[in-house]
């Protein structure tokens, strides 16, 4: 049996596409070929060309196709599917991924793949090889995170990908699956499970990339890394124990910072921390159900760079209830914490978000797209801080008032020498 896993090419979309390696599906052709036993190929077509693609499905018509499907890159993998099947393919389409996961049941996703997987994977894919499904849409169990091997380094060929963090050649790396806050905007609210692994798995993990790829410096993608404390230690005692001096960036909330730990994550490397600060009004991050306030991140920010740390801060303009005046207060927070760096983006609704799944609640009208259209479903893209058309209709804000703070925000920030 062949199983072919593809990501699509998104140098459309983003600057930096092609930069890191597409680590979701690097961690299925993993599991199938260490688990079940499955032959597999890699395809990241930032790198790999569509054609060579295409000749590799004719010489060896493998027996599935795994498309892993991002929100913008919906139409994109639709027309690589109709491709696939132009080709005289017969074998079964999988679609996965962020969007299939939150949208599973689009009419085009019914019609154009043999199985929709929802959730991690691992299970699903179990199920559809081993054909233990009736079912179209298979859901997937959580995967027990410290039963599931390391990405399939050798499959992505690593060795292509070009991400640096300050200057060092840096790898991302998954230390837990999951979050358990509720924030309104996010995806993550409905996971509502974290799911760590193993300390020395992961400091093994790393190590194995620094041999073997000459990895200096690593990006924690954990939503958030700092969730228990001491564990938090227990990973910064391992690498100082195990590994040379190595760059770090991790992200985490406000409210799970503390002196003893960032004096810690600064002996052991971290260099950046990235928060999720969203907004400088308290009623707005009440809105979103943030779960932390203004002060709060005042402090943490303060306590971070106290710790000789980085900060990286993330604000949305047009969030629920935002008016002019929230904004405003927004803009000015971020100009008083003196962040490092800073990333404004327009808000943009997702689907199985709680705002998506009730917009009337947080004072907003989705605007949701024609004909499966999520082509301007992101936030940020190659040209512009947002998307090219605001996809609500706010109570308080107008698109033109909208975008006209974002370019406020943009050059106060870059007048200050902080970096977008």
């Amino acid at each position: 049996m062949k199983i072919f896993f593809i990501s699509p090419d998104e140098r459309k979309l983003w600057n930096t596409a092609g930069d890191r390696a597409p680590l979701g599906v690097g961690y299925l052709s993993s599991y199938c070929r260490k688990i079940l036993n499955v032959d597999t190929q890699i395809f990241d077509l930032n790198h790999d060309s569509e054609d060579s693609f295409f000749d590799e499905i004719r010489k060896q018509n493998p027996d599935f196709i795994c498309v892993s499907v991002t929100t913008p890159s919906y139409l994109e993998c639709l027309r690589l599917v109709k491709e696939i099947k132009n080709l005289g393919f017969n074998g079964k389409i999988i679609a996965g991924g962020n969007h299939i996961t939150d949208n599973p049941y689009e009419e085009l996703t019914g019609k154009n793949y043999d199985y929709i997987v929802v959730g991690d994977g691992e299970s699903a894919l179990k199920k559809i090889i081993q054909n233990e499904t009736d079912s179209k849409v298979v859901i997937s169990e959580k995967a027990d995170v410290d039963s599931v091997p390391w990405p399939d380094y050798e499959g992505l060929r690593f060795e292509r990908y070009w991400m640096t963090l300050e200057g060092k050649k840096c790898a991302m790396i998954i230390g837990s699956r999951g979050c358990i806050y509720s924030c309104a905007f996010c995806g993550s609210a409905k996971i509502k499970k974290w799911r760590p692994r193993n300390p020395s798995d992961i400091v093994n993990e790393m190590k194995f990339l620094m041999d073997n790829y000459g990895i200096e410096a690593f990006y924690f993608g954990d939503d958030i890394f700092s969730f228990d404390r001491n564990r938090v230690f227990e990973i910064c005692r391992l690498i100082k124990q195990n590994l040379k001096p190595v760059k770090l960036r991790i992200q985490t909330r406000v409210n799970l910072v503390d002196p003893e730990m960032l004096q810690k994550l600064k002996a052991t490397g971290v260099d950046v921390i990235s928060l999720g600060l969203e907004s400088g009004d308290d009623q707005i991050l009440r809105n979103i159900q943030k779960g932390a306030t203004v002060d709060q991140a005042r402090k943490a920010v303060k306590m971070i760079h106290d710790a000789g740390i980085k900060v990286k801060g993330f604000f949305i303009i047009g969030l629920p209830g935002d008016t002019r005046e929230s904004v405003m207060r927004t803009i000015e927070f971020a100009k008083e914490i003196n962040a490092d760096y800073v990333d404004f983006y327009l808000y943009t609704p997702y689907a199985s978000t709680p705002i998506w799944n009730n917009p009337e609640k947080y004072g907003m009208e989705i605007i949701k797209p024609v004909d499966s259209n999520w082509n301007e479903y992101y936030q940020v893209n190659r040209k512009d801080f947002s998307p090219k058309v605001w996809k609500v209709k706010h109570n308080n804000l107008s698109e033109d008032e909208a975008r006209e703070l974002m370019e406020l925000a943009k050059k106060t920030i870059m007048r200050l020498g902080q970096t977008i």
